[in-house]
């Protein structure tokens, strides 16, 4: 799978370089001899090809399924690109071929009767992406695939999140103008929508020119490697706006998204919705000293079941004011924010079928839950020692927060606060032949019931979750040589579900060597998480006792960084990912991954 792919980035990099090749093919007649080579309707054409190869050997993700263990896995996705003057054509193909050893070998994943939802893993080979952009200033017209998003992306944010595995694009037609002063943008294509006329009626299909349909990532790497269905969510989206000032340095802009979501066929629920808002930003204000972002948005959104003549409507709201002031050395940031009850998507959608983000307060990395539905403020004040390579930066975050959108999240039954509070001193390298440099940080975070707790003798003010977590980061080089020790850890208190303080502790040592010569790293790591321990946490006692997880990772660059070869053997503890207010739970893993990143 991954040697056809590869063949076929080959060939279709070959015409560029034969035309970049000292010896090789002869220059048409008035063509430069380093000339692109010239395609229909694109003109001088840039070609390149992009193979990603991973081949996954799966074998005990620790959880209660034996049926998804001890599989080996072959994933591969090529994309490819030919960029013209005006137009580019670019396509992506995803494959996934699976052979699972548990009890002989087969391609079919052996499933248990009763447990057909879970067996998810099977042979896939389909086009992922397609799109024909047509750029001609102030123009940009783009059919098919591609990413999505306005201002922050709290209305809408189709993008590409490595951090929780999810790759959504907006397939469809999105017609662009930006000539400096104006800008705006209509995306949407013609598809058959679902009709959310009335609860009662009968289901209705309407064909009307308003909407592109969402196109998610269908192998979900990150979990499970499960082949997941495409889904028939539907939007339209419109943008409009303009800059202001001399400099056209300040920026209002309005937009509005219609959103159709496919039917959950266990609930047999189907939604739709509205998001209506306006931001500004200006990124340089009184001589740069200055930044300021303000965006409001407001939504509806309707969840039917037909049959049961049920009609559930949600209003939702979301502001924030982002001011950064600068002076020299010294920076202040300060972060407002009020989302109720704002997230477009569906109850209960995953991840990759939730296509707004929730901007978080908090530091970067830490679990911020409930994040569409809180409301805090976070302050940040770095500060350089100048001329020294030194600086610190310190932060303070505020929020309460709800899991049930009908509350406020400060005062609503279920309403938690949440506080916490970091240091960070850094030591940059300088340039020198042997430097160092050192990272630092300390914080303590802690969560409090509100209002009631579900623990009996548990009430307003009392404590359910506290951390104190530290990271230290030592950078060494010296010529060719580079070494890097990074040592995490947390000590961790949470209600269990006999309502008592469980503590337990999670961390990381990782170890980097790299070579410049050989262009080749390595870095041996052992983790360490006992959350699994504690009866009735998030991740519950799957597998409790397998507190350690080592591991070790290589990577080899080529072809003057071109090409990279990565090899991991080892663990992984399972895990929340969070980004940008979406989380996702991940299983542990152990195995070996050899991946292969080719660009030519």
């Amino acid at each position: 799978m991954s040697c056809a792919a590869w063949l076929l980035a080959v060939a279709i990099g070959a015409p560029v370089a034969a035309q970049s090749s000292d010896a090789g093919g002869t220059a048409g007649p008035g063509e430069e001899p380093d000339a692109p080579p010239r395609l229909p309707l694109l003109g001088p054409t840039s070609l390149s090809a992009t193979s990603s190869s991973l081949l996954q050997w799966r074998g005990d993700d620790l959880d209660v399924h034996e049926h998804d263990d001890r599989v080996l896995v072959g994933v591969e996705r090529l994309e490819m690109l030919a960029q013209g003057d005006r137009v580019s054509v670019s396509l992506r193909l995803d494959a996934l071929l699976p052979l699972f050893v548990r009890d002989g070998a087969s391609w079919r994943q052996p499933c248990p009767e009763g447990l057909e939802p879970t067996c998810r893993i099977r042979p896939d080979f389909r086009l992922e992406r397609l799109s024909v952009q047509w750029r001609s200033e102030p123009w940009l017209v783009e059919l098919g695939d591609g990413t999505l998003a306005l201002g922050r992306g709290i209305a809408l944010s189709l993008t590409r999140i490595d951090t929780l595995g999810v790759d959504t694009s907006h397939r469809g037609l999105r017609v662009g103008h930006d000539d400096g002063r104006l800008f705006g943008q209509l995306a949407g294509g013609l598809f058959a929508i679902p009709a959310l006329r009335d609860a009662r009626g009968p289901a209705g299909t309407l064909l009307l020119p308003v909407g592109g349909a969402v196109n998610p990532q269908n192998v979900d790497r990150l979990e499970d490697m499960a082949v997941v269905p495409d889904g028939r969510d539907v939007l339209l989206v419109a943008e409009g706006g303009g800059r202001l000032g001399a400099h056209r340095d300040i920026e209002l802009a309005a937009h509005a998204v219609r959103a159709w979501f496919d039917e959950d066929p266990e609930s047999a629920i189907t939604a739709d919705g509205w998001v209506l808002g306006w931001r500004m930003t200006a990124p340089s204000l009184f001589d740069g000293s200055i930044a300021v972002h303000l965006e409001a948005d407001a939504m509806r959104l309707d969840h039917v079941q037909r049959r049961l003549g049920l009609h559930r409507r949600r209003w939702g709201r979301a502001a924030l004011a982002q001011v950064v002031w600068s002076a020299g050395p010294t920076s202040v940031q300060v972060d407002v924010q009020d989302l109720r009850a704002f997230l477009l998507a569906p109850d209960g959608a995953p991840p990759r079928r939730t296509y707004g983000t929730a901007p978080v307060l908090d530091r970067t990395g830490e679990v911020m839950e409930d994040a569409s539905n809180a409301r805090g403020a976070a302050l940040r004040v770095g500060h350089g020692f100048e001329p020294g390579p030194w600086s610190a930066t310190a932060g303070l975050a505020g929020y309460g927060h709800s899991p049930d959108a009908r509350e406020d999240p400060w005062t609503g039954s279920r309403a938690r606060a949440v506080g916490h509070g970091w240091l960070e001193i850094e030591r940059r390298a300088i340039g020198a032949e042997t430097d160092w440099s050192l990272t630092v940080v300390a914080g303590v975070r802690r969560h409090v019931f509100l209002e009631q707790s579900p623990y009996p003798g548990v009430g307003s003010g009392d404590l359910e979750w506290s951390t104190v977590h530290g990271t230290v980061d030592f950078g060494l080089s010296s010529g060719i040589h580079a070494l890097e020790i990074r040592l995490e850890h947390r000590e961790e208190r949470r209600r269990d579900v006999r309502g008592r303080l469980a503590p337990w502790r999670r961390g990381g040592l990782t170890i980097s060597y790299a070579n410049a010569d050989t262009d080749l790293s390595v870095a041996p790591m052992l983790l360490w998480n006992t959350e699994r321990d504690v009866p009735g946490l998030r991740l519950g006692p799957l597998t409790a006792g397998r507190n350690l997880y080592p591991g070790l990772e290589a990577r080899w660059q080529l072809g003057d960084g071109r090409h990279t070869l990565r090899l991991f053997a080892g663990r992984t503890p399972a895990t929340r990912l969070c980004s940008n207010g979406v989380c996702r739970d991940v299983p542990a893993f152990e195995g070996v991954e050899l991946e292969a990143v080719l660009r030519i």
